[in-house]
């Protein structure tokens, strides 16, 4: 028996086919180009500063002060590791450096803890803990440096804090 239309089988064919392709580049899309949810925390960052000032002055040493333009640099780099865009640690911590120079900042060293602590209790809190427990952490803390920023950024969808403190000693 022959049918008025022969090609709709084809067609059919194709269509699905089709609606397949749209779908797996969808899923493929959405793993790929998935947007993460990021917060900033910065009563956090504050807390952060006020520990480790705490901590510097039992020990004698100077507090640091804040400065915006090296919080801007640290709140960047914890942005882009709540994202996952660059891996936790120091990823190209020279850039960082660099901006922070660009900015008009005069210095003649810097270093920079970074951490990332589960969403459980106070992250300051968490991160302080971690970092006066390991010794390069420590060493940067007890650092000959004057100014310093912090960034926390909390990723929404696992709920990890990433923070990132830079220390800078000025001319």
């Amino acid at each position: 028996m022959k049918t008025k239309f022969p090609n709709l089988q084809l067609k059919h064919q194709i269509f699905i086919l089709c609606s397949g392709i749209v779908f797996l580049l969808f899923i493929v899309s959405f793993y790929c180009f998935r947007i993460t949810t990021v917060k900033i925390h910065k009563n956090a960052e504050i807390r952060v500063l006020e520990e480790i000032n705490k901590y510097r002055q039992s020990r004698g040493l100077n507090i640091l002060y804040s400065d915006e333009r090296i919080t801007e640099a640290a709140r960047d780099h914890s942005l882009k590791m709540a994202q996952g865009l660059v891996p936790l640690g120091h990823f190209h911590s020279y850039l960082r450096f660099e901006k922070i120079s660009q900015s008009g900042l005069e210095w003649v060293a810097a270093a920079e803890n970074v951490a990332c602590v589960p969403r459980l209790g106070d992250p300051a809190m968490e991160v302080f803990k971690i970092w006066t427990k390991e010794r390069g952490y420590k060493k940067n803390m007890e650092g000959d440096f004057d100014l310093t920023g912090i960034g926390i950024a909390q990723n929404q969808t696992s709920g990890e804090y990433y923070l990132t403190q830079i220390f800078v000693k000025t001319k």
